[in-house]
């Protein structure tokens, strides 16, 4: 159940932020939103990618 909640929680955040950048589309703050995602994203895989490995 946890797992579920997690994916869902994740994918209610990545329509947000979709939305977000459909809103700002042709703005100087879609790119600055579209390189902070990306940092978070990457942040994220980093953090799940060493818990997947300390579960090894």
């Amino acid at each position: 159940m946890q797992l579920r909640e997690a994916v869902d929680e994740a994918t209610d955040t990545m329509r947000a932020a979709s939305q977000a950048l459909t809103l700002m589309e042709g703005t100087a703050a879609e790119e600055e939103l579209c390189g902070l995602l990306a940092r978070a994203l990457s942040h994220e895989a980093d953090r799940l990618a060493k818990k997947a490995a300390r579960m090894r």
